[in-house]
Parts: C-alpha cells; structure tokens; sequence
C-alpha cells in the first residue's frame, strides 16, 4: 500500500510536467500537426485499474476498465466506463460506471493530454446467507487528467481520477485503445 501511495503522486506530477512543457511548447512558433483524434472518432478501450478505496470497506482494490468514447468535436469526447473490481473478501463485488466527458489539452502529434470530468455510479453486492443478495449503491463526480499515446488506431494511456461522493477515491487506470 506504502508504494502505491508513493506512486501515485508521481504519476500525477508528471502529467503535470506534461502539461507544463506543452504549453511552454506552444507558446513558441512552430508549425502544429495533425490531430491525434477527429469528430466521430470511436475508440474502445481496456485497462487495469486501481481504486483507493473501493467500497464500504474503503480497501484499495484492483480492477478491469472497458471503456468506449466518441469524438464530439476537435477538443472534446465524451464516453461510457466500466470497472469490475477484484474484491479479495469471499462473497463481495464491487463495480462502477462512469459517464465521462475529455477536453482536449493538446491533440497533436500522436499525443493527446486531456482533463476529465463525469458521473460515477458506485455499487457493492454481498452474499449472505440470512439476508440472501444485498447492495448498496452511490453517486459521484468525477475530476482527473489523462495522458494517451497514438500509435496509428492504436493508444495506450494513463489516467488518474478523482471520484468525491460515492467511494471518494483516486483511481488510476492504464490501458489500451482501439480507434475503430
């Protein structure tokens, strides 16, 4: 848990770099490129996620993310996310959906930095055998930053997000996506 605590501020600063060098980059005059992602662009994607804490019993938990997103303009994207989480308790499982919108930071020259805002839909099941199957279910904004990498149709990204309300937790995920 220690090293994950530590990683992820890293992650965050360095996104921030990111951030920092691009604009310093624009701010001089140099020819831009191609956008990485057009209008009616759709891309799926898969991840590994980590959630800080996941459910009522607030343990960091890791996750599998499928995602799907479409190009609305130039500078934005908006999309649906689903994350499955891998409940170490027997009879526990833990689940979110997303509804997330991207504004494009920078959308050239095969990279992509984006801030990220949404809805988060929490839920968590229990088997018991008194009361059978209970859940229980929570509402949430999200607030992050991504990082993508073009490699033609094919990314990878990074992506730390806050979630307040619901299991106010950082989740950050890592994966692929797919431009169909």
């Amino acid at each position: 848990m220690k090293k994950v605590k530590n990683f992820l501020p890293a992650v965050l600063i360095f996104l921030l770099f990111l951030l920092n060098f691009n604009q310093s980059a624009n701010a001089q005059p140099v020819t831009h490129g191609q956008p990485v992602t057009y209008v009616g662009d759709l891309t799926l994607g898969a991840g590994l996620s980590y959630g800080t804490s996941v459910g009522h019993l607030g343990n960091s938990e890791i996750g599998v993310t499928l995602q799907m997103y479409y190009g609305i303009t130039e500078e934005v994207r908006a999309g649906v996310q689903y994350t499955y989480y891998f409940i170490g308790e027997s009879g526990l499982g833990a689940s979110e959906f997303n509804l997330n919108g991207h504004y494009f930071i920078r959308n050239r020259d095969d990279l992509i930095i984006y801030g990220l805002g949404g809805v988060n839909l929490s839920r968590i099941n229990a088997d018991s055998d008194v009361w059978g199957n209970v859940s229980s279910s929570n509402i949430g904004l999200n607030a992050g930053i991504g990082l993508e990498y073009d490699f033609g149709n094919f990314s990878v990204f990074a992506e730390p997000k806050f979630t307040l309300g619901g299991w106010n937790q950082l989740m950050t995920t890592v994966g692929a996506k797919l431009r169909i």
